[in-house]
């Protein structure tokens, strides 16, 4: 049992939420609840797991709004197809603030296909995006599969990355992220998974990124939970056909913390086709925290290649897959 989001509908199509209004979500009051769930209001009872949570359906338009403070996840079309989210500003303190907002995700696609989400401003305490799928057993028993996700000419300021995962159990493939720039988020690119998912994810593109005093410019992983042992086969997550291409780090953090690239696999698992081309790392303070277990090809990349990486002279190296957002789809 939980409390429901706060605009909730299951079996719903054909929904248009706009009016150039705030949606004010009074997430003060439910943000001490993920420190301590037995606080009012929770008492006990898990907040709302998002602010709008449309369920089950097809055709969604959500535009000219603002969405503040937040509960939890701001945005979470779950099972949807045909999804367009456009013109959108969802706000939220970041988790280092006075008074942190915990978990307050800004778009949060969860099992969603042929979604366009673009020019979007985020500012929130968790994910910018996080697009999801399923979590373990349950999620790869459904089995419904999530892709061809576009997400084009975002500005993020505070939030932890936009991110795939860390549920994605029944799978997530075809992604694009174009055009984006972002502002003192924690980390940029963030791809996260950990044994016992399961799932795969494939075929994602960061395309024409600014990363502007981001804290860890890249990160890859499939140990987000570094205390799991290997599981069996149906329960071994992996990450295929990864492209940055143009992504620059600029006024780049000076402290221990600032990262920039790490990139994790699984013995069991490894992340194969990675591609990094024409990416500028700037000067963080420990250039590669991690590349383990992954493999793929880079070329024009500063102030070095990964060393997991294959150095490319020249557009050999470039494998980009395209990712479009098809028009008879478009609402």
């Amino acid at each position: 049992m939980q409390f429901q989001p706060l605009i909730f509908g299951w079996g719903v199509s054909n929904v248009t939420v706009t009016g150039g209004g705030l949606l004010y979500g009074n997430g003060t009051r439910w943000w001490p609840c993920a420190v301590d769930p037995a606080v009012a209001p929770c008492l006990g009872t898990p907040r709302p797991p998002a602010f709008f949570m449309p369920v089950n359906g097809s055709g969604l338009v959500v535009h000219n709004v603002t969405f503040q403070d937040s509960p939890m996840w701001n945005l979470r079309p779950a099972h949807m197809d045909v999804v367009h989210i456009f013109n959108v500003t969802i706000l939220a303190p970041s988790s280092t603030a006075a008074v942190p907002s915990h978990n307050t995700d800004g778009i949060d696609p969860d099992g969603c296909r042929h979604v366009l989400v673009e020019d979007v401003d985020i500012s929130v305490g968790d994910d910018v995006f996080a697009l999801k799928n399923g979590v373990d057993w349950w999620g790869r028993t459904y089995g419904r599969s999530s892709y061809n996700l576009t997400f084009r000419r975002v500005r993020a300021g505070s939030g932890h990355g936009i991110s795939i995962g860390s549920e994605m159990s029944a799978g997530i493939r075809d992604v694009l992220f174009e055009d984006v720039y972002m502002r003192g988020t924690a980390t940029g690119p963030r791809i996260k998974t950990q044994r016992g998912r399961g799932g795969y994810v494939a075929n994602v593109t960061y395309r024409n990124l600014v990363l502007d005093g981001v804290g860890e410019s890249v990160q890859v992983t499939e140990l987000y939970s570094t205390s799991i042992p290997p599981q069996n086969a149906s329960a071994t997550p992996f990450f295929a056909n990864i492209t940055f291409i143009n992504v620059t780090a600029i006024n780049v953090p000076s402290g221990k913390t600032s990262i920039g690239w790490y990139a994790a696999g699984l013995p069991e698992s490894h992340i194969t086709g990675v591609v990094l081309q024409d990416v500028d790392f700037g000067a963080p303070h420990k250039l590669f925290a991690n590349c383990s277990f992954t493999s793929g090809t880079c070329a024009n990349v500063r102030p070095a290649c990964p060393p997991c990486l294959t150095p490319v002279a020249g557009p050999g190296a470039l494998r980009v897959r395209e990712t479009r957002f098809d028009s008879e789809d478009r609402l």
